[in-house]
């Protein structure tokens, strides 16, 4: 019965279920360091997606498990060795039946542990990592792509940085029979709109932060919440390089440019859209601009508006030395 397929079925199914709540529950409470090492550990037994959501880890951290894991080679047997030393087949040859097993191993990475694609599809171990890596990298474009509740790739992350642009469609403000000076009244609300300057296009309202608030106080705003951070040196590192590169940039465009590269994982670019009410039943879509310090693993949870409103309080209540805290915002996308 043991060696049975109905067995062997039902107990793998058994065991990674079980592991998967486990890997969840423990997740939840440990540090960011301990989930890192968690994953590591998972890719004997998990495929990288699952790893990723259920150890709750965004995609920067995900390619530092990769490049920290050291994968063991598959081992050569009988068949290969023949197949090398017998000489039916050219180097040319061996390289095109190498590369269909690099395609098959991408196949399997969304339903296979890495370690087990290594097996299985008898690649090297430097190969796998290249693969892996840019599977994430991919799944990472996408996910900045991506537009609407409705498009969240492989969970959500907790993000929170300065709202340095809006922008809202003015067919669409026009169809909602709303007015500029209402939905500015409503914005500031949520932003402290004296921090911006308001210009309108045919088709826009454009809402930016103004480049002198940017450049006098982004700085020392950054690197006093980059101080309330967990002081793990993988993070302070980040902290001190992208503080040096914000310091040498002279407009916020240059800014701008720096985060959207993603450079620095404490210093991104993101575009989150949002609503705002424009009367007691409508809402009008907005599109914030983020320069982004923080992107936090996947949140478990519920009605979380209040506890983000909670943080965008707190951050600016304890950041009143900087009016450019008035322009700090929280999401989870």
């Amino acid at each position: 019965m043991r060696n049975s397929e109905p067995y062997n079925i039902g107990y793998n199914e058994g065991f990674e279920a079980g592991f998967v709540e486990a890997l969840k529950i423990i997740s939840a409470k440990v540090s960011d360091e301990s989930r890192m090492q968690l994953a590591v550990n998972c890719l004997d037994y998990l495929p990288l997606p699952k790893i990723i959501e259920h150890c709750r880890i965004c995609y920067h951290r995900a390619v530092e498990v990769v490049e920290q894991s050291e994968f063991v080679e598959y081992v050569k047997d009988k068949f290969d060795s023949y197949v090398e030393n017998d000489g039916f087949f050219d180097q040319e040859s061996m390289g095109r039946i190498y590369q269909c097993r690099v395609e098959s191993a991408k196949r399997d990475i969304e339903d296979t542990p890495p370690q087990e694609i290594i097996s299985s599809s008898k690649i090297l171990s430097k190969d796998l990592k290249k693969m892996l890596i840019e599977y994430i990298e991919e799944k990472e474009k996408a996910s900045s792509k991506a537009e609407g509740k409705g498009e969240i790739i492989m969970g959500q992350y907790l993000q929170m940085g300065i709202c340095y642009r809006l922008e809202v469609d003015k067919k669409r403000l026009d169809k909602l029979e709303g007015t500029l000076e209402g939905m500015i009244n409503e914005l500031n609300k949520h932003l402290d709109i004296t921090l911006y300057e308001i210009n309108e296009t045919h088709e826009e309202v454009i809402i930016e932060i103004k480049e002198t608030v940017a450049l006098e106080q982004l700085l020392e705003f950054t690197q006093f919440l980059y101080s309330l951070y967990p002081q793990e040196q993988r993070d302070t590192d980040c902290f001190v390089s992208a503080s040096e590169m914000i310091g040498e940039l002279s407009s916020l465009k240059e800014l701008v440019e720096l985060a959207e590269e993603g450079r620095f994982p404490c210093f991104q670019s993101n575009k989150i859209v949002d609503e705002i009410k424009v009367s007691a039943w409508r809402s009008l879509e907005i599109k914030n601009f983020l320069l982004v310090f923080f992107v936090e693993g996947k949140i478990f949870m519920e009605g979380y508006d209040s506890f983000l409103r909670f943080i965008e309080n707190n951050v600016r209540e304890s950041s009143k030395r900087w009016s450019i805290a008035g322009a700090f915002k929280c999401y989870i996308d």
